[in-house]
């Protein structure tokens, strides 16, 4: 009998374990998936490519934005301001770092710091837009997609 609870206990301490690192595996695939749609939002968004953004978000998707003067948009209005982006200013780099991913459940939360660069075609001088943002991401039917975000500008250097 005492053989038994032992056996009983080992095998439940490497059940245990064996969950534990299948769940770690399964985050770790989920975060890995989720910094290439980051990445790939990025593409599409210097590459004022509609098509892809589109279908990185959600049809209930919304963003709150400092350049909106905190004003909701929805995600027809979202893909719109891509349309109407600047042609004098085009975006040449989206840069992003200090990224976290956070999961709960079927929801991740991401955020980070992003660097919109842009160079004026006449003048050749440069601007740019730094802002923490939080990214809302939702797995519906087994695919990530972005709900909403928001972002906050930055105060020059920093």
């Amino acid at each position: 009998m005492r053989i038994l609870s032992c056996l009983f206990i080992v095998v439940y301490a490497v059940a245990g374990c064996a969950v534990s690192q299948s769940r770690e595996f399964a985050i770790g695939n989920e975060t890995a998936l989720l910094d290439s749609l980051q990445l790939e939002w990025a593409q599409a968004y210097v590459a004022l490519d509609t098509g892809r953004v589109g279908r990185l978000l959600a049809a209930d998707y919304f963003v709150v934005h400092a350049e909106t003067r905190g004003r909701v948009a929805n995600r027809q209005m979202a893909i719109q301001a891509i349309l109407d982006h600047d042609p004098n200013r085009p975006i040449y780099a989206y840069d992003q770092e200090q990224i976290e991913t956070r999961f709960y459940g079927t929801v991740a939360l991401v955020t980070g710091i992003s660097h919109l660069k842009m160079r004026h075609k006449v003048t050749g001088a440069e601007t740019g837009i730094r802002s923490r943002y939080v990214h809302v991401w939702v797995k519906r039917n087994g695919r990530w997609n972005l709900v909403s975000r928001q972002a906050t500008n930055l105060p020059s250097g920093t």
